[in-house]
């Protein structure tokens, strides 16, 4: 028969086999529910934008200007850094916001801080929604008040 300690070693194999499978099963549960978390986690992070979005349009409607302008920044930094790399998703989702600081800023006297969220806008827009869209106009209209001219309205998120 077989010696004991081929015996061993066949033995050692089979529990080497059972948990490397273990562990793939265990590694593929963990990428499964780490992505399900990551959609949630992404879900969450929209509606928090959004919230304080919102909030800060309640909020400068009030005159609450300074608050507003707190909640903007807030919502912009739930989409994390925006750069020319950015998803475009990302980008436009951050174009109304960008606006609605700079509308912030406008109405609070500090058309230097609005100019560069306008232009951001603007520039976002133009590239993934054209020149002739309705978003791209509006963006060009909240650059020349910087200039001179009225608030106009905010955006939703």
């Amino acid at each position: 028969g077989k010696s004991e300690e081929v015996k061993q070693l066949e033995h050692e194999l089979r529990i080497a086999k059972v948990s490397e499978k273990e562990s793939q099963e265990l590694l593929q549960e963990f990428e499964a529910s780490n992505s399900r978390l990551g959609q949630e986690n992404g879900q969450l992070k929209s509606e928090l934008r959004v919230m304080y979005n919102n909030m800060g349009t309640s909020l400068k409607k009030q005159k609450e200007v300074n608050k507003a302008l707190q909640m903007y920044e807030k919502a912009l930094s739930w989409l994390g850094p925006i750069t020319p790399e950015s998803p475009p998703e990302q980008q436009l989702e951050a174009a109304p916001i960008l606006i609605n600081v700079g509308s912030a800023h406008l109405a609070i006297g500090q058309p230097e801080e609005a100019l560069p969220r306008f232009q951001q806008a603007l520039d976002i827009r133009r590239q993934h929604l054209g020149e002739d869209n309705k978003l791209t106009i509006a963006a060009a209209k909240w650059l020349a008040k910087c200039t001179g001219g009225a608030p106009g309205e905010e955006e939703g998120a």
